[in-house]
Order: C-alpha cells, then sequence, then structure tokens
C-alpha cells in the first residue's frame, strides 16, 4: 500500500526564498555577548543584525530545533547576560 503526503500549497502557488536582506548576520552583533538582555536590547540587536524575528533563550527553556536564516537566538545566563548569539 502507497501513502501520500500532501503539502498546503495550492495550485499557482509560489515559493517565495527568503530574500538576502532577510537573512540574519550574527557578526554583526558579535559586541552583545556578556551585555544584559532586555527587550529594548533584544529588538535592536535584532535590527542590526537583520533578522526577521529573534528569539530569546534562557537557562533551562525548551527550544525547537528548526533552523530559519531569518532569526536570531540569544542565549542568556541566570543572571541576565547574553552568552550567545546566532543564527537558526
Amino acid at each position: 500500500m502507497m501513502t501520500l503526503a500532501c503539502g498546503c500549497m495550492r495550485t499557482g502557488d509560489t515559493v517565495r526564498p527568503v530574500a538576502t536582506a532577510e537573512i540574519c548576520d550574527a557578526g554583526r552583533i558579535a559586541d552583545a555577548v556578556g551585555k544584559p538582555v532586555s527587550d529594548e536590547t533584544a529588538e535592536g540587536w535584532r535590527r542590526q543584525s537583520g533578522a526577521r524575528t529573534i528569539r530569546i533563550v534562557r537557562p533551562g527553556m525548551m527550544v525547537t530545533a528548526d533552523l530559519r536564516p531569518d532569526r536570531l537566538t540569544v542565549d542568556v545566563d541566570a543572571a541576565g547576560l547574553a552568552t550567545r548569539v546566532v543564527c537558526g
């Protein structure tokens, strides 16, 4: 027996690749490591990196393993300081 998996695209839909301007570059904010993380600083880092979205990962927080080139991920320690900034 064969099983088919179907996606949710309609006929005529196109897949839009992520534009270069929407791809995150964490290198632009490498100096964020060691700095306090607040909503304001995180949003500034998101804009500076060129990311479309941001994910703040706090100690013990569960996260998905999906990789998104347009997302900035900031790992934060128990003291509220950024320990790592990466795209994905």
